[in-house]
């Protein structure tokens, strides 16, 4: 039962049950209380409706078939479909929890290596690890509604990485630069790069001497350039993500030009950069842009896994055209003065 049931009507005598449970708790409390209460019900009523509809189905098709026994039939495909969706399920979360416990073993590593090179060598400014942690906790932030709660981010940047402060741009490493472009990009008015290149072109740029990044990003500036002419390329930066040790993906920002149906030219063109995919296969998915509208939950999410991706590809991972680095350059004195610091 992989189909998902939404907004199924409560019975009236769920209903009922929810206002009187509620009614017994404090005023303060009851909204609360209620959503919680609604949300619980609400998932069990879609399961119901979901399992109703595939026994229907199944019975149908029992009957057509001349089954003598189709309640019986139909009862029991429903249930090998319902044990099926839970396996599958099941397996899904063993793989999530599993790169998850490795992302975040490799980030305590990286962190211990971080504070052992602090340790003996004191004048030590770059701290990658530290940043990337600092990114994640600006978008987090920003992600809860409490980014201009500057005691509360204090707090928590305080909580995780002890004393911290944005560092200048000559000492800045990838996150840090990937925090400023994405501030810088949704200023100008941006869209997001979520780009799957096809298996031949990852494979192309996994073995190419300059790297991932640097031939993804010569292929994005060739196709804007065929696009929207040399000298209307838009602006952008990205950044590699794995899938695996020869497949990746890529997360970025292009600032849109100011032309009409500008957004879905950058996706065509990002498309052609990505390589040509198969019918049928997630072609739909290759890129779709959204609006950049909130740059320190986009620069948190980028960076999320920089450290898994470091030890799969070994190379840079960061890419991004000189117009807009210089961009961030330029206003990330500013910027740094109006971050959290501890």
């Amino acid at each position: 039962m992989s189909e998902i049931i939404l907004d199924v009507p409560l019975p009236y005598d769920v209903e009922l049950d929810i206002r009187e449970t509620v009614a017994q708790e404090d005023e303060a409390d009851r909204d609360k209380y209620e959503e919680l209460l609604r949300s619980k019900f609400q998932r069990l009523a879609n399961k119901e409706a979901a399992y109703r509809r595939v026994f229907t189905e199944a019975l149908e098709r029992a009957k057509d078939a001349g089954d003598p026994e189709p309640e019986v039939t139909a009862a029991r495909d429903a249930y090998i479909q319902d044990q099926t969706a839970r396996y599958e399920a099941r397996i899904r979360a063993i793989f999530r929890r599993g790169r998850r416990r490795f992302a975040s073993s490799r980030d305590k590593a990286v962190s211990r290596d971080e504070k052992a090179a602090k340790t003996a060598r004191p004048s030590l400014e770059r701290r990658p690890e530290a940043d990337r942690q600092y990114v994640v906790l600006l978008g987090n932030a920003e992600r809860r509604g409490n980014l201009g709660d500057v005691p509360l981010v204090m707090s928590e940047i305080r909580r995780k990485l002890k004393r911290y402060r944005p560092p200048r741009w000559s000492k800045s490493t990838a996150p840090i630069k990937v925090l400023a472009m994405s501030i810088v990009s949704a200023r100008a008015g941006a869209q997001t790069i979520n780009l799957r290149p096809n298996k031949e072109t990852c494979a192309e740029a996994v073995r190419s001497n300059r790297g991932p990044a640097s031939y993804m990003q010569d292929r994005i500036r060739r196709s804007m350039d065929s696009t929207f002419g040399k000298s209307h390329s838009p602006e952008f930066w990205m950044v590699i993500e794995t899938d695996g040790m020869e497949r990746f993906h890529i997360h970025g920002a292009v600032i849109t030009p100011n032309t009409s149906d500008s957004t879905s030219l950058v996706d065509a063109a990002l498309r052609q950069a990505g390589g040509v995919w198969e019918k049928g296969l997630g072609s739909q998915y290759q890129q779709v842009s959204r609006s950049l509208d909130h740059p320190y939950v986009w620069a948190g999410y980028v960076c999320k896994h920089l450290n898994v991706a470091k030890v799969r590809i070994e190379r840079k991972l960061f890419a991004s055209t000189l117009g807009i680095r210089r961009m961030a350059q330029d206003d990330w004195g500013t910027i740094r003065t109006t971050l959290p610091r501890c």
